[in-house]
């Protein structure tokens, strides 16, 4: 590849990606490309990392699209390990990875509000899964966690009575709080929505525990994956791209 190609690849790679970020935010024409960059990062909770390296590519724009060129060819010329970040980049803002792809492969828990307790039990102990969607006939019932079977044996303690595990979930849930509400998305939630959605406040005060995947969101529908706080440093990482050439994160 020449240098003159090069650039204009560049150029062409830089072009999307700013196009998308207008697009994105709805933006005018005439607003900078670094007030761009910086209100989607915020909006999309693009990583940091990644903020700076796009003010480091809008600067070698600069420098290709408006400084003088010497013998019909731009002063600055990318260097192809710049083409290939710039090219991850723009991959990761046109095609952002889904909660359901990053977490891909892990097995999907749910259970009936008339299952016994220990069998919710013997899913912590193999899973080491700390929620799970319940459901009953008339469809969703909420969302046990392990915070809530703790109540429930405090509350059996306090009672004198018996443990057997041969209780249904549904008592359980009674013993359920605010702090244990779950939240349902859609398949093509993305991993930057899923880490904002689990940091963000519901209508009734907490945050949700969890976020439960399915095919439109509702909540009738079968659980396609369930996300929680203990998947925020997986999110994370696919929201990364590996380090510019030369450069340190």
């Amino acid at each position: 590849m020449t240098e003159g190609s090069r650039a204009a690849e560049f150029l062409g790679l830089f072009n999307e990606v700013e196009q998308h970020l207008r697009s994105s935010l709805g933006r005018a024409d005439h607003e900078s490309f670094s007030s761009l960059a910086s209100a989607y990062a915020e909006r999309t909770r693009l990583p940091r990392s990644v903020l700076r390296d796009l003010g480091t590519f809008a600067e070698l724009r600069n420098v290709i699209s408006h400084q003088r060129y010497y013998d019909g060819r731009p002063i600055a010329d990318p260097a192809p390990g710049v083409l290939e970040h710039l090219g991850q980049v723009r991959d990761l803002l046109l095609r952002p990875p889904t909660v359901l792809s990053v977490l891909a492969g892990r097995a999907v828990v749910s259970v009936r509000a008339d299952d016994p307790v220990r069998a919710v039990l013997h899913q912590v102990r193999t899973l080491d899964y700390s929620q799970f969607p319940v459901y009953d006939d008339a469809g969703w019932a909420g969302l046990v966690t392990t915070n809530a079977i703790a109540r429930w044996f405090a509350r059996q303690v306090d009672d004198d009575e018996v443990t057997t595990g041969e209780e249904p979930v549904a008592a359980v849930l009674a013993c359920a709080e605010d702090q244990d509400a779950a939240l349902h998305v859609p398949r093509t939630t993305t991993a930057a929505e899923a880490i904002e959605l689990l940091g963000r406040p519901l209508a009734h005060g907490p945050r949700p525990r969890a976020l439960v995947v399915t095919d439109s969101g509702r909540e009738g529908q079968a659980p396609l994956g369930v996300v929680v706080d203990e998947d925020l440093s997986a999110l994370h990482r696919a929201l990364d791209v590996p380090a510019a050439p030369g450069r340190r994160r």
